[in-house]
């Protein structure tokens, strides 16, 4: 009987092992922070953007990102919860559904000992699209 509870005690146990990053897993939770950008592309052309800071966090179980130039918020977008976010730990991406039917694609790039890098497609109703070509490219912000 013993021998049965141990048992019983290890498997429930093996299959709530938390692995410490949350549901998303490590893309999603390393994506959460402050991101300035540094320069964007369009058309094969690198262009220089205004200041700009995108936060992406949770608040009340929702994933908002805010996008800031100087000191004013000019884009809040929220996470879909029923199309969630499609995650490839593999390879650090993370495509994001959001509740006004828009889509982004991000991939994160990480250096030991230094600020992180964030590259960003435009927001689009599909990806694929022309409007997809357009790229944004953020390093992390340390505090």
């Amino acid at each position: 009987m013993k021998n049965k509870i141990a048992f019983m005690l290890a498997i429930v146990s093996f299959f709530s092992c938390d692995d410490g990053w949350g549901p998303g897993g490590p893309t999603q939770a390393r994506l959460h922070g402050q991101w300035q950008l540094d320069s964007s592309k369009t058309n094969g052309k690198l262009d220089s953007k205004p200041y700009e800071i995108l936060d992406i966090h949770i608040k009340d179980k929702q994933h908002i990102e805010n996008t800031f130039q100087g000191d004013s918020l000019v884009n809040v977008q929220y996470w879909s919860i029923n199309a969630g976010p499609i995650i490839d730990d593999s390879h650090s991406t993370i495509l994001v559904n959001y509740r006004s039917g828009l889509k982004r694609f991000y991939k994160l790039r990480f250096h030991v000992g230094n600020p992180g890098n964030l590259e960003a497609t435009d927001y689009v109703d599909e990806v694929g699209s022309a409007m997809d070509t357009v790229k944004y490219y953020y390093t992390e912000i340390w505090r």
